[in-house]
């Protein structure tokens, strides 16, 4: 583009949960995320897609800390 002229662009994510990948933006930028029972696999899924480890750190201490989901242990495994 020529210098004083602003160039957009618009990049589209399939197969990502928009209210989960809002949820990602705004853990880059402050270092916080609310994890819940419905929320958990789609954001393993986007920190595992996008090589997030610090979250992936996060929910695992998540999984953790809460018993009731120890099944989901070995999925935390593959990402």
């Amino acid at each position: 583009y020529k210098e004083g002229e602003s160039a957009t662009s618009t990049i589209e994510m399939h197969d990502i949960d928009p209210a989960s990948f809002s949820a990602v933006l705004q853990y880059l930028y402050t270092q916080r995320i609310t994890v819940t029972h419905d929320n958990f696999k789609p954001l393993a899924k986007v920190s595992s897609q996008f090589l997030l480890l610090d979250l992936q750190k996060t929910l695992n201490a998540w999984v953790h800390d809460h018993p009731e989901c120890r099944n989901w242990e070995e999925k935390l495994d593959n990402f």
